[in-house]
C-alpha cells in the first residue's frame, strides 16, 4: 500500500523500468511557478526552484507515476525566457533533475519488514519508508495468529517458522492506493 498525498506539479519523465526494489532513475522535467522575487538571477531562481522541489518530495506524482523520492542535479531549462504569467503573478520556470521514483506496479515482488501484526493482517515498510499490508488470506495457509507472542507461526511445524515484528517477507503487489 502506497498512502502519500496528491500534488499537481507538471512533470514529465521517460518510463524506462524501475528495478527489483521499485525504485526508477531518471531525468524528470518539472514546470514550477515561481514568485517574480525567486526569479532575480539563475541563483535565486535555481534556489527557488529546490525549495519547491523540497515540498514534492515524498509525494505521488502522476506524471512520474509514482512517490518523487529524492532529486539530484536540478538545472534550469531555457531561464534567458522568463515571463509572467498573465493575471496569475507567478513566473514559470523549467527545471530538469535527475529523481528517484517509487514505482511499484501489480505482481512486482517487494521486500518489506514486518512492524505490526494484527489479528487479520501483517504490516510492513518497503525502504522502512513505503506502508505495505499483507492481509491474512495472503499468508501461508498453515499460519495462525498468535496472539501471546504476537506473531504469525506455522501450524504445521509447531511455530518453527513465524513472522513478527522485524521479521524480512518477500511479497507480490497485489494493489496499490495512494
Amino acid at each position: 500500500d502506497r498512502t502519500p498525498t496528491g500534488h499537481t506539479a507538471a512533470a514529465a519523465a521517460p518510463m524506462p523500468r524501475a528495478g527489483a526494489n521499485a525504485v526508477l532513475s531518471t531525468t524528470a522535467t518539472f514546470k514550477l511557478s515561481l514568485h517574480p522575487s525567486a526569479v532575480a538571477d539563475r541563483n535565486t531562481s535555481l534556489q527557488g526552484a529546490r525549495d519547491l522541489l523540497d515540498g514534492m518530495l515524498m509525494r505521488h506524482h502522476d506524471r512520474l507515476g509514482g512517490v518523487l523520492v529524492s532529486y539530484d542535479k536540478p538545472k534550469l531549462v531555457n531561464h534567458a525566457d522568463l515571463r509572467i504569467v498573465h493575471m496569475a503573478g507567478y513566473v514559470d520556470v523549467c527545471v530538469r533533475a535527475k529523481v528517484k521514483v517509487f514505482t511499484p506496479k501489480i505482481g512486482l515482488k517487494l521486500v518489506g519488514r514486518v512492524n505490526k501484526i494484527g489479528v487479520d493482517h501483517v504490516g510492513l515498510l518497503v525502504h522502512d519508508v513505503f506502508n505495505a499490508s499483507l492481509a491474512a488470506t495472503d499468508l501461508p495457509r498453515d499460519f495462525v495468529h498468535n496472539p501471546a507472542e504476537d506473531v504469525w507461526e506455522s501450524a504445521e511445524d509447531g511455530g518453527a517458522h513465524r513472522v513478527g515484528v522485524g521479521t524480512e517477507c518477500v511479497f507480490s503487489v497485489k494493489k496499490i492506493s495512494e
